[in-house]
């Protein structure tokens, strides 16, 4: 049974990795039936309902797996009890339900209860710092930020993190420092080269102009411009003076969004 229950979910596997999901869905279904115990499965059936937009079946199949965890043991801590694959079920539960503003205290419960299970798990970390900022508790989210640090130095998603909660605390300085240190580790992090930038040019530091262009042209040569990217060549142009270019720049960004009045 357990064998037949692995093969129904790595038939699922391949199905999803290539976008099949109601196909992969039906794999996974009869695993979770073959073996209703398996906490895997149920997080594979509702990670497919995610992607299909299914959202009340995905959380009832998190919560499924969810119940199903180990209770500790007198005297045992959580970790000792839970396989790593399984903590998932905190951050899928948590990102499916913060789609809704109302529940983003209950999300925030969530990684926290994940963080509790097992206190190096960056990834509970960032999401909680991301609810946090979107509750305006921007000090808590530093300090979110600041923990995961100590755990992993070498993430640049926690500098470039910790590079917003500073943006939105209107620390300029602070912000770039971190959006640098992101691209330090990862130079062709997308959000660090398009909001440091961004920042560079709304700010009007003269002496960082190239570096902003710099950023925003590898984005361009990545094909990962969007309307932004060229709003910002564009403003940058303006900065220089250069009405020509700026015109150019202005039309592409309006070309990709017809509604982005600031570029009008």
């Amino acid at each position: 049974n357990q064998r037949n229950a692995k093969l129904y979910n790595n038939v699922g596997h391949s199905l999803e990795s290539q976008g099949k999901y109601r196909e992969a869905l039906e794999y996974f279904s009869v695993a979770v039936k073959i073996q209703p115990d398996d906490i895997g499965a149920h997080i594979n059936v509702g990670r497919t309902y995610h992607h299909l937009l299914m959202y009340e079946d995905a959380e009832k199949a998190f919560r499924k797996a969810k119940d199903l965890l180990p209770r500790p043991k007198t005297g045992e801590s959580y970790q000792a009890r839970i396989a790593p694959s399984h903590l998932n079920v905190f951050l899928n539960l948590g990102n499916l339900i913060s789609r809704n503003i109302s529940r983003l205290e209950e999300a925030d419960e969530l990684y926290k209860q994940a963080i509790s299970m097992r206190v190096d798990y960056i990834q509970a970390y960032i999401n909680r710092g991301d609810i946090l900022l979107r509750l305006n508790r921007t000090q808590e989210a530093q300090k979110v930020y600041e923990q995961a640090l100590h755990f992993d130095k070498k993430d640049p998603d926690i500098y470039y993190n910790l590079g917003v909660v500073f943006l939105e605390q209107k620390k300029m300085d602070q912000a770039l420092f971190y959006f640098d240190k992101a691209l330090k580790l990862n130079p062709e992090h997308e959000q660090a080269l398009l909001n440091s930038a961004i920042l560079i040019q709304e700010n009007g530091i003269r002496n960082l102009r190239k570096v902003a262009y710099e950023r925003l042209n590898i984005l361009l040569r990545r094909k990962s411009a969007n309307e932004r990217v060229y709003f910002n060549l564009g403003m940058l142009a303006m900065d220089e003076k250069n009405i020509t270019s700026a015109e150019k720049w202005f039309h592409k960004a309006v070309q990709i969004r017809e509604d982005f009045r600031s570029a009008l």
